[in-house]
């Protein structure tokens, strides 16, 4: 009896740990021991802070490179996609044969009754001169209307004095194909045929944006 009980006043966090005591409490009281006890104590709770640290950093980690991972993935430029579109005069054309390899090719989503659309076109309209000698792009106006308004494509076009090339998209093929809900759209194809940049809606001053994007995909940026 003698020695159970000199045992208990030895190591009171044992009997501690056998009652009703929490855990937690059994350590803190296991801290309160000795100062032998204590240094055990607080390397035993370094190590678990330690561990906890090392998994948060490695948690962070891989969610990092999860996100740069989706980012070098939405980072890489989509092609142009296959799609007929039809001249003034009703000839099928595939969109591909207007982009044609070595050439930086401008689709501009349109449509007769969209005043946005018209706006950039007519800004536009003095500078593709010049951005066809500087940078040997095209320019192709693809007209979103449908049956019901296509008949004033080619009257609207020669009447803004527009030397683009001109299609009507009435199937809506292409604008299928790209996810166009509602012009105007402006899309940049590279010289590989690859769409790198996309703007939705116009506002002045954007043309000059898109000349610059144009210059950087002719490497005069």
């Amino acid at each position: 009896m003698g020695s159970k009980i000199a045992e208990k006043q030895a190591n009171p966090a044992k009997e501690n740990w056998q009652g009703s005591i929490p855990p937690q409490q059994v350590f803190i009281n296991m801290c309160k021991i000795s100062d032998a006890a204590f240094v055990t104590c607080y390397t035993t709770t370094f190590h678990f802070i330690f561990y906890l640290i090392s998994l948060i950093m490695k948690k962070l980690t891989l969610f990092f490179s999860l996100v740069m991972l989706a980012g070098a993935l939405s980072a890489q430029n989509k092609t142009l996609p296959t799609a007929n579109v039809k001249t003034p005069e009703g000839q099928t054309i595939n969109v591909k044969d207007l982009a044609p390899e070595g050439k930086i090719t401008v689709f501009s989503f349109w449509a007769t009754w969209c005043k946005p659309c018209i706006a950039e076109l007519d800004a536009i309209k003095d500078l593709y001169p010049e951005w066809k000698e500087k940078y040997n792009v095209e320019f192709v106006a693809v007209s979103v209307d449908d049956a019901r308004t296509s008949a004033r494509i080619k009257t609207v076009a020669a009447n803004k004095g527009w030397e683009y090339t001109i299609v009507n998209d009435a199937s809506k093929e292409f604008q299928t194909a790209m996810n166009v809900s509602n012009p105007p759209l402006t899309v940049l194809v590279n010289q590989k045929g690859e769409i790198i940049f996309e703007h939705l809606g116009y506002t002045s001053g954007d043309e000059l944006e898109l000349e610059e994007k144009i210059k950087a995909a002719a490497g005069k940026g």
